[in-house]
């Protein structure tokens, strides 16, 4: 940079910047010649490199892992079965055919009333591939359309069932 007085912008594609009585005037050129020279070359080489690293890891191929979902029946409760509140009973299912790789081991079993699940958790931290925990009764209202929903590697509803405030 040479030291020049303050000149007015000129009419062109170039721009003029003069900070301090300093002018430095941008070309803008389809060419990167102002990089090694503001940089190094051995930056700029880096720079590249690092950019051309980044792209390639942004459009690789998503990996794909195989998954097995597995929805174990549950067994008990089954339809006709009364619980009372304060009880304990062993909700059941069955793990007759799991398969090789279960996604999600550590289970959890919600309560659902009227088809809408509740903020009622029956049980969790439990492994679904012993096919059985223990869970005391909730206290909740009387009525005959509760459900359980056994959560791990899914989702898997059982039949309703009633339970009865005492």
């Amino acid at each position: 940079m040479t030291r020049d007085p303050p000149r007015r912008p000129e009419a062109s594609s170039a721009t003029t910047y003069t900070p301090h009585h300093y002018t430095l005037r941008l070309v803008a050129s389809p060419t990167p010649t102002l990089l090694p020279m503001l940089f190094g070359a051995k930056s700029v080489v880096i720079l590249a490199t690092a950019l051309s690293a980044l792209t390639q890891t942004a459009c690789a191929a998503p990996v794909v892992e195989k998954r097995d979902i597995w929805s174990p029946p549950l067994t008990y409760p089954h339809q006709g079965t009364v619980w009372y509140t304060g009880q304990s009973h062993n909700v059941t299912w069955d793990i007759s055919n799991p398969p090789e790789n279960i996604t999600n081991t550590i289970g959890r079993i919600l309560l659902r009333k009227g088809g809408q699940v509740t903020p009622v958790v029956v049980a969790k931290g439990f492994p679904i591939t012993s096919g059985r925990v223990e869970v005391p009764v909730p206290s909740v209202i009387t009525g005959d359309d509760y459900q359980l929903v056994l959560m791990g590697d899914s989702g898997n509803l059982g039949p309703m069932f009633t339970i009865i405030e005492q």
